[in-house]
């Protein structure tokens, strides 16, 4: 019956919506599918032309890329290869926060684009945007990978998420219709993985039967090993799909046992979308060449293959604020290997980032994700870069930075929350620094557990 249904939804009830809402998520899966195959030649073709339209774009239509093309000289009509975009800057994080305004397309109607936030694992909390239509391009993109890993339109998905800034506000009935007709996704908040959470967590994945759970592998582990523990929850999955942190082999082992399913690494971001994933073959990841231009750059040049380097993104399908040469902040590997599966596009390894440490109670030992004490920052997106580091069994430092109109109402905040979480267990210090420096990896690292297995509470 459950089968039928997901038959149901991919191939009647999503393409009648699709008409109603007018998008084009499955004419753009359709070339996906195609195009993931197309000659090396075809997809330069391809990638060649977008880039030259989105610079074109961005020159003639926000006032930001206009000023710095004409600051250098730079003619998008005289872009002719790859090599070309070295003459152009990278677009930072400080750049979203300081040029906001100056970024959107001034040729598109306000209701023509959605607004977005950056963050996650970092504290750097900025508002972006996008134009509506590039969503049928990147959640095609998600699709076409998702379906690598056995999942379709239609199927259950679980999603293992730590941040609360994900679940503030209600859903509305429309949006909840929706996601128990089509979208069938069960989100699960992972910031606070105490015993009674975990009876729920694992008592709604048992009820569900996802046939993908996606998530952080740490708090997933947790998870798995709850199950493995008490021994009486069933949580079965075609397939695993780890994002936002490192995946460890440890890891992977853990989750193949426990749910029976294959794990697939998987790389996103919320600026850019699917950046890239693990197929079958499990051997490095596929970029989604189609819909992102990526770049490795160690010390400003491009990395040789093999070679790990800073990732810069370029969207080829956001036309509402372009991201052009875009630092995201993590490290890559890229490779000239080609996989077994036999598609063509480009491959990558990881290698950039390391596990979200979760905090340990000083109440009773629970495992508490960091990202559930980031609320009252982002409340106040004038707090620059921020650190949580656990020194002690019953001590936190907070690390952060102020931008100009930072206010301190959220140090309190802060530690009311840290109160309730912690139940008013956990000290907290504030130290104000200048810059929170990233790991050699190139990974910054928003929270921090010290080793205190020998030491005692204080």
């Amino acid at each position: 019956m459950m089968n039928f249904y997901s038959f149901l939804i991919r191939n009647i009830l999503f393409p009648i919506e699709e008409r109603v809402e007018k998008t084009g998520i499955l004419k753009a899966l359709k070339m996906l599918e195609k195009s993931q195959y197309w000659p090396e030649e075809m997809m330069i073709k391809w990638q060649l032309e977008k880039l030259r339209e989105i610079l074109r774009h961005a020159y003639k239509n926000t006032v930001f890329y206009n000023r710095k093309f004409k600051d250098i000289g730079f003619e998008p009509d005289d872009f002719k290869d790859f090599s070309d975009l070295f003459k152009l800057p990278i677009l930072t994080k400080r750049d979203l926060k300081d040029h906001q305004k100056d970024l959107i397309a001034r040729n598109l109607l306000k209701e023509d684009i959605h607004e977005s936030t950056t963050g996650g694992t970092t504290a750097d909390y900025t508002i972006f945007y996008r134009d509506n239509r590039s969503l049928n391009f990147k959640l095609a993109s998600t699709i076409r990978h998702d379906r690598w890993c056995g999942w379709n339109i239609g199927d259950k998905e679980a999603i293992v998420w730590p941040a609360s800034i994900d679940f503030k506000g209600k859903l509305s009935w429309k949006m909840k219709l929706k996601n128990r007709m089509f979208d069938r996704k069960l989100r699960i908040f992972a910031g606070v993985l105490d015993d009674s959470n975990l009876q729920f967590i694992c008592k709604q994945l048992q009820d569900f039967k996802p046939a993908l759970i996606r998530g952080f592998p740490n708090p997933i582990s947790i998870i798995a090993e709850y199950i493995n523990e008490k021994g009486h929850y069933k949580v079965r999955a075609k397939a695993i799909k780890s994002v936002g942190e490192p995946l460890t082999d440890s890891q992977r082992k853990l989750f193949e046992s426990t749910f029976s399913g294959e794990v697939f690494n998987y790389y996103l971001s919320r600026e850019s979308g699917t950046i890239a994933s693990e197929c079958e073959e499990h051997d490095k990841m596929h970029i989604s060449a189609e819909t992102l231009f990526l770049e490795f750059l160690n010390e400003g040049k491009p990395s040789r293959p093999g070679e790990p380097g800073n990732i810069v993104v370029t969207d080829l399908h956001n036309y509402g604020m372009p991201f052009i040469r875009y630092e995201i902040g993590d490290i890559g590997i890229p490779s000239n290997a080609k996989c077994a599966c036999g598609r063509t596009l480009p491959l990558m390894e990881m290698t950039a980032g390391r596990e979200s440490d979760f905090l340990i109670s000083p109440h009773d030992g629970s495992k508490i994700m960091g990202l559930s004490l980031l609320v009252p920052f982002v409340e106040n997106p004038k707090v620059g870069q921020l650190q949580i580091i656990q020194d002690k069994p019953n001590h936190i430092i907070v690390k952060l930075s102020k931008n100009e109109g930072f206010q301190e109402e959220s140090l309190s905040l802060f530690k009311k929350t840290v109160n309730n979480i912690f139940h008013n267990k956990m000290l907290v210090s504030f130290e104000y620094v200048e810059k929170i420096f990233h790991e050699k990896s190139g990974k910054y690292r928003f929270v921090i557990r010290k080793d205190f297995s020998d030491a005692s509470n204080q």
